[in-house]
């Protein structure tokens, strides 16, 4: 059977330099919703009034926030340098506030012990008016190797390194070890309360190469800047417009394209999704036997044509390929799936 993948796959990795502006005392003040004093810039950083900390803790360090972020700034000399690095995660909305806050915790230790730096996380609650599902951590870690005693030490490079020794860099190597360390731990604790879905850390492509997935899924295309402020604009005057009894604005054109192609791409998406679970069903009863080259086929058949089906739901108007102009859903494209191995079987026949 098809294993369903879990919404939760947000894994961001960031770093914080100098060059950017950006300080570490600013994204651990930041994290952690407090006030810290950042010592080599003489900036106070204040975050306490925006709220949504659930939880924070760091690991590999005996003092404070401030503390920490301070001498991570203090170990650097050069203007343009790399300070600490920031890690936004998901955290899967089935599993309780310890859990999640065993998550954290552990996968901040696990860094800790793999690289030798030290780790602060936070677990941060949706936002009032975000998604309420939207349960997410934060970790920042320091850039060098941190010992017992909270002295700096020498850089911990395995994530910078871009050599590459026959393949994929050291760098990208270990951007995948983080990864799947972190799929694991959900996923196990997923398992433990009963949910089927799993968080896969693995790209679109090679999900494809494994026959799980469309080869190419087409994303909801981004508005800009300028477009997002035209569309905060417009909710902004229906909205006043709501509750003072007047005639809405009419919609910008824009987008209401932008929303009927994300419809049609979440549609297209999830009956793709459904369909790999009705082809198992199909295939044990009542379809002939087959090989194992013609169950290949069909299944690259089927990716196909799921790819271009999700691909064509991303279009303004989509339209249907010749062969499903009549059909829609998982039946037409089990007849795409099937007709190759048909004809197949019947030239077989004639011979």
């Amino acid at each position: 059977m098809a294993v369903i993948s879990h919404s939760a796959t947000h894994h961001k990795v960031e770093t914080i330099s100098r060059s950017r502006g950006r300080s570490a005392v600013q994204i651990g003040a930041y994290i952690s919703r407090s006030r810290s004093y950042d010592e080599r810039t003489g900036i106070w950083h204040d975050h306490r009034a925006k709220g949504g900390i659930e939880a924070s803790e760091r690991v590999g360090w005996q003092g404070d926030g401030q503390s920490l972020w301070n001498a991570a700034e203090a170990a650097e000399v050069r203007r343009n340098s790399i300070t600490a690095r920031h890690t936004i995660l998901a955290l899967p909305v089935e599993l309780s506030e310890v859990r999640q806050n065993a998550l954290l915790r552990g996968y901040s230790l696990w860094l800790r012990d793999r690289y030798g730096v030290a780790v602060e996380w936070a677990r941060h609650a949706p936002e009032t008016e975000g998604d309420p599902r939207n349960y997410h951590g934060h970790l920042v870690e320091t850039t060098r190797r941190v010992d017992g005693k909270g002295r700096f030490g020498e850089k911990a490079r395995e994530m910078d390194d871009r050599t590459r020794n026959g393949g994929r860099s050291r760098g990208s190597r270990e951007m995948e070890s983080r990864r799947a360390e972190w799929a694991r731990r959900c996923n196990a604790e997923l398992d433990k309360i009963g949910v089927i879905a799993r968080i896969d850390h693995r790209s679109l492509e090679r999900r494809a190469e494994a026959l799980e997935g469309p080869k190419v899924a087409a994303k909801p295309r981004h508005m800009g800047r300028a477009l997002t402020a035209l569309k905060r604009r417009y909710e902004g005057s229906a909205s006043h417009a709501s509750q003072n009894g007047a005639t809405p604005p009419r919609m910008p054109a824009f987008l209401v394209a932008s929303r009927k192609r994300k419809e049609n791409l979440m549609r297209s998406r999830s009956s793709w999704s459904r369909l790999l679970g009705e082809v198992d069903d199909w295939l044990e009863s009542g379809s002939p036997s087959l090989d194992a080259g013609e169950l290949e086929e069909l299944l690259g058949t089927i990716i196909r044509a799921g790819t271009r089906t999700v691909r064509n739901a991303a279009k303004l108007n989509p339209v249907l390929s010749r062969p499903t102009h009549r059909m829609t859903g998982s039946d037409a494209i089990r007849l795409l799936a099937t007709r190759p191995i048909q004809k197949k079987r019947t030239r077989h026949r004639g011979r």
